[in-house]
């Protein structure tokens, strides 16, 4: 599905995107002023794979415009970035206080003198004047005038701001393209594959019915089998249903777990608890969704497997990294153990490899199941 999203070309926003991937890096290097660089970074393509090569070549650029040497520094989404060779390769550089820039003004950047250095530094916001990257650059050997220097400056500012704020209007029209696409797959699987386990799941029951007053000790085993199987294909197709809608609106997971929390009291018996002190609105729309998902699964299998009368959702910020915690008071994991055709760990490990995340799950000593999700920051976007 992110495939079918990723590939379509027809994306208004971006004019010349997708065509910059047949022309080669020298062509695009060797063309004046940055226009090049902010195709190349507002590109859908991954930023740990553009971003070190395009910086790189902009550092060859701003040498040759500027007649000195230059180190690039690029900051955004929670990492930096660097055109080779690093100054510094063990740390990155010392980022001013957001009260030294004027976003006010025409120019969002502002220069240190270091010695026989000079370090320049930029602020890059987005259209609602959000700040979204900062930039770097450290020269040695300056030789071209104030003039010229200032020019290039200006224009190297309004290629990054150009091309991070395209990149984050193409992430947003990118989440609401797959979020149409999950509401699509999500219809077409109530309305086909839903539709036929609840016709098997009638049909079973009333044979089973007609079956019970025989006492027929050889087909009815069988009959409750195919009766307790399709109930639990309508039931897992209802929480793949669910889960493929439940898209979190306006960046706020703790909402969306709320809701989830309220649907689970609804079909079962457990007091649920909420400590959730974390601002889900720093998470990608991607994290926040796969983390609801987990909880999801979590919250089933405490409800299915746990014989649990309480359960705890708790979130905090803590050691850089987002921690997101559902704890049960109940029988705990070795009593518990899944069956081998059971696929919900599995699941949850494969949706927390998607964000980075790493999941944990162990027994309280108070007895009882603890599932844990840690996200680093760094790949909180």
């Amino acid at each position: 599905m992110f495939d079918r999203v990723l590939n379509r070309t027809d994306l208004p926003l971006f004019p010349g995107i997708f065509r910059l991937r047949s022309e080669s890096r020298t062509n695009l290097a060797a063309r004046d002023g940055f226009d090049w660089l902010a195709l190349r970074l507002a590109s859908p393509e991954p930023t740990t794979d553009t971003f070190p090569a395009a910086l790189t070549e902009a550092r060859q650029q701003l040498q040759g415009r500027l007649g000195c040497q230059c180190h690039v520094y690029l900051r955004f989404a929670q990492r930096t970035y660097a055109g080779q060779p690093f100054l510094h390769p063990d740390t990155e550089p010392t980022w001013p206080a957001p009260a030294s820039f004027h976003p006010g003004g025409q120019r969002h950047f502002i220069q240190e003198q270091r010695g026989k250095r000079l370090a320049c530094f930029g602020q890059i916001r987005n259209r609602q004047g959000s700040v979204i990257g900062d930039w770097c650059l450290r020269l040695s050997g300056l030789t071209s005038d104030d003039t010229a220097h200032d020019t290039t400056l200006q224009a190297w500012h309004k290629a990054l701001e150009n091309a991070l704020q395209l990149r984050e209007a193409w992430s947003l029209r990118l989440d609401r393209e797959l979020e149409d696409e999950r509401l699509s797959f999500a219809a077409e699987l109530h309305d086909t594959v839903a539709q036929t386990l609840g016709y098997l799941r009638m049909q079973s029951a009333r044979l089973l019915g007609k079956c019970r007053p025989h006492r027929d000790e050889r087909s009815c085993p069988i009959i409750e089998q195919i009766e307790a199987q399709s109930q639990l294909a309508c039931r897992q197709a209802r929480e793949i249903i669910n889960g493929t809608r439940a898209v979190c609106h306006q960046g706020n997971l703790n909402t969306d777990i709320a809701q989830v929390v309220d649907e689970f009291e609804s079909l079962s018996s457990l007091v649920f608890e909420q400590d959730l002190r974390f601002d889900s609105s720093r998470l990608s729309a991607e994290s926040r969704r796969h983390c609801l998902m987990m909880l999801r699964e979590a919250l089933s299998n405490a409800v299915r497997h746990s014989r649990a009368t309480h359960v705890r959702i708790s979130s905090r910020y803590e050691d850089d990294a987002m921690r997101l915690c559902i704890e049960d008071n109940g029988i705990g994991l070795s009593a518990s153990r899944p069956r081998p055709d059971s696929f919900g760990l599995q699941i949850l490990q494969e949706r927390a490899k998607r964000i980075h995340a790493e999941l944990t799950l162990t027994e309280r000593e108070a007895g009882g199941t603890r599932v844990t999700i840690t996200l680093k920051e760094s790949d909180f976007d």
